[in-house]
C-alpha cells in the first residue's frame, strides 16, 4: 500500500529520528500540535505560550503572586511553549520565579498532579494557585486536595490547559484553555493535501491558532490577605 504523506501528532523530540527516514523517502509530512527540535517544515499548533500567559495573568488579576506550575516533560513543544509563557507573565507582573513552584512531571497524566501537590505542600510558603499544563493533571491535583481535605479554590486556586470533560458534573468547575484541536486537523490535512497535489511551496507553512479561556469556579472568590 503506498502511503502518499503522513499526519503527525510527534511524542517528543525523539520523534526527529524516525521522520528523518520519513523525508528521504521524499513524502509530504505535517506536523500537528507538537513540533520537535529540528524540524524544518510544515505545522499547525495551538498557541501554547500564549494561553500559558493569559492562564497566569487571570490567577495574577485575583490577587495570587504564589503561583505554581505543573508541567509535562520538557522534551515536548507545547511543556516548553508553556514553561515559557508561565515564566513571562510572572516576569511581566513583577512576580519573582522560583524553581520550586514548577514541578515537571515524566508525563502529562494524573499522577503528575498528585506528586505535584505532595511537593508543593512540604515548602514553607505553600502556592496558592496551580496552573496545570493539561486536563488530566489537574484532575489529579483535585483528586490530591481532596484526600488532604483541602478546597479548590479557597485553598489553592486552580487552571488548566484543555477542558475536563466531566467538568460540568464537578464542583468547582476548572478555568480552562481550550484549544481550537478541531482546526488542528482540519488545517493540517488542507496543508498535507497540497502537497500531495504537488503544489510548488517551497517555504514552510506554520499556522498557529490562538485557544480560548473558558471561566469556571477553580478561580473564583479567592481574597487576598491583609497584611497586618
Amino acid at each position: 500500500m503506498k502511503i502518499d504523506g503522513f499526519l503527525i501528532i510527534p511524542g517528543g523530540d525523539f520523534t526527529m529520528k524516525h521522520l528523518r527516514m520519513i523525508i528521504e523517502h521524499q513524502r509530504p509530512v505535517v506536523m500537528v500540535d507538537r513540533k520537535p527540535k529540528g524540524y524544518v517544515g510544515d505545522f499547525v499548533a495551538g498557541d501554547s505560550f500564549y494561553g500559558a500567559v493569559e492562564l497566569v495573568e487571570h490567577l495574577v488579576a485575583r490577587s495570587h503572586r504564589k503561583i505554581a506550575f505543573v508541567n509535562g516533560p520538557t522534551t515536548i513543544s507545547t511543556a516548553r511553549d508553556r514553561l515559557e509563557g508561565y515564566k513571562y507573565a510572572l516576569q511581566k507582573h513583577g512576580i519573582p520565579y522560583k524553581a520550586e513552584y514548577v514541578y515537571e512531571g515524566s508525563s502529562f497524566n494524573e499522577e503528575m498532579g498528585e506528586l505535584a501537590v505532595n511537593h508543593f505542600l512540604t515548602l514553607p510558603e505553600k502556592p496558592t494557585a496551580v496552573f496545570a499544563a493539561n486536563n488530566f493533571i489537574a484532575i489529579g491535583i483535585i483528586r490530591a486536595l481532596r484526600r488532604r481535605n483541602m478546597d479548590v479554590p479557597n485553598d489553592i486556586a486552580l487552571s488548566c490547559f484543555e477542558k475536563i470533560e466531566v467538568s460540568d458534573m464537578i464542583k468547582p468547575t476548572v478555568t480552562a484553555m481550550i484549544q481550537p484541536s478541531y482546526n488542528f486537523g482540519t488545517i493540517a490535512t488542507q496543508l498535507l493535501l497540497e502537497r500531495i497535489e504537488g503544489l510548488q511551496i517551497e517555504t514552510p507553512r506554520q499556522i498557529i491558532l490562538r485557544p480560548e479561556m473558558i471561566l469556571g469556579e477553580s478561580t473564583e472568590q479567592y481574597v487576598f490577605p491583609s497584611i497586618s
